[in-house]
């Protein structure tokens, strides 16, 4: 016979009804190959004999695989392709002086034939240079996983290139560039203005080269024209704002609203500086702020009560909390021991070294409680000192949050 197809392979697309595939060229028995394809993942794998059946083999015209033999037809998800693939081997020996069958020679140089067309249909599979091309690109790298191949700086050899990741990253982002770029484009070109003027929905241009701002009033169709600063204004809503100055709006200080806002009626006198309802907006001086946080620092100060010693006085604060500043002083009311009237002795929590005189603080969420030891002994002046007679004396508790 002649070898007159130069086909060995054809591959089919499932479409969910059909089980038989012909072939148009001749497969010798055992020289037939058949590959399964999964399309969406890639995944190829060779059919099993036991899973299909064929008719025609070593037929010069070809035959039919039936595919499968039991089940559901293949969908349009795979594909199959039929493959003539023979050995490289030659079995057929002549020898002298015995009978010459023609057949025998032709079947060897069909084999041949059938041979040369497999490794041309290899080939042409493969990647290849240009004819003219002087360089034999040879062996490429050691192969590295996921790399993409690419020709070196020579243009000699084949080496490994970016990760296909890198490529991939690269690609989507040129593509949204590119995207955006055709976008903006079409939305100029859609209003009939150049590359140089950008348009919004509305229909306002702004014109980047001369740095001003050309549009329509309205929506209408038709040539943009130049807008003056009213029109400008009326189409952002801006309303009175954008043309009256600054100083005739509230500050953050005096309130949201100038209609609502805290007007100042300059320097605040004293009682108004002091009136912590007061909303009054004012201005006051260094000094006099000075003197009102001497003023305003304890929230709770005591009547000046007179004590014993060996007691323990309890005082409600009113604070509502448990202080977190709290000071006690005396205040002599008959010379004593050389103090004056009207002299301030500052203790807070004070203990004598024999540990039998002294007076303690103690805070409670609701009161302070004041406790006096069997004395206290204190120095008037440079010296010895001596203790305190009590009722010359009253005490004053005063505590801030």
């Amino acid at each position: 016979m002649t070898i007159t197809s130069t086909a060995r392979r054809v591959v089919f697309v499932g479409n969910g009804t059909a089980t038989e595939f012909p072939f148009s060229f001749q497969i010798p028995t055992g020289a037939l190959e058949v590959r399964l394809l999964t399309i969406s993942s890639g995944l190829e794998t060779v059919v099993s004999a036991a899973d299909y059946s064929v008719a025609g083999l070593d037929n010069p015209a070809g035959g039919v695989l039936t595919y499968p033999t039991t089940g559901p037809a293949l969908s349009s998800l795979f594909k199959l392709v039929v493959i003539r693939d023979v050995s490289y081997v030659q079995e057929s020996s002549l020898q002298n002086q015995r009978r010459f069958f023609p057949k025998e020679v032709e079947k060897s140089f069909d084999l041949l034939t059938m041979q040369t067309q497999q490794l041309q249909e290899q080939v042409a599979r493969s990647v290849r240079v240009p004819i003219f091309t002087e360089v034999n690109p040879g062996e490429t790298e050691r192969p590295l996983a996921a790399a993409l191949l690419a020709w070196d700086a020579a243009g000699e050899k084949i080496v490994n290139g970016p990760l296909a990741a890198e490529v991939a990253g690269a690609g989507a982002a040129s593509a949204a560039a590119a995207l955006s770029a055709a976008s903006a484009l079409s939305s100029k070109t859609a209003a009939g203005v150049d590359a140089d003027r950008a348009e919004t929905a509305a229909g306002f241009l702004l014109d980047v080269p001369n740095g001003r701002i050309v549009g329509r009033i309205t929506a209408a169709t038709g040539p943009a024209e130049f807008l003056t600063a009213a029109q400008i204004r009326s189409v952002a809503g801006l309303g009175t704002a954008a043309t009256t100055s600054a100083s005739a709006y509230a500050t953050a200080a005096q309130g949201a609203l100038a209609d609502s806002a805290l007007q100042s009626v300059g320097t605040l006198t004293q009682a108004q500086a002091e009136d912590a309802a007061s909303t009054v907006f004012g201005t006051v001086s260094g000094q006099r702020l000075d003197e009102m946080w001497a003023a305003r620092r304890w929230q709770y100060e005591s009547a000046a009560t007179a004590f014993a010693f060996s007691t323990s006085y309890t005082l409600a604060h009113g604070l509502g909390a448990q202080p977190g500043d709290v000071s006690l002083y005396l205040e002599c009311v008959t010379t004593d021991v050389g103090f004056s009237v009207g002299e301030r002795i500052h203790l807070d929590s004070y203990q004598n070294f024999d540990n039998s005189r002294g007076v303690s603080l103690i805070t409670t969420t609701t009161n302070i409680i004041v406790r006096f030891a069997i004395g206290l002994y204190l120095y008037s002046g440079y010296g010895s000192g001596t203790d305190l007679t009590a009722a010359r004396w009253r005490f004053v508790v005063r505590a801030s949050k």
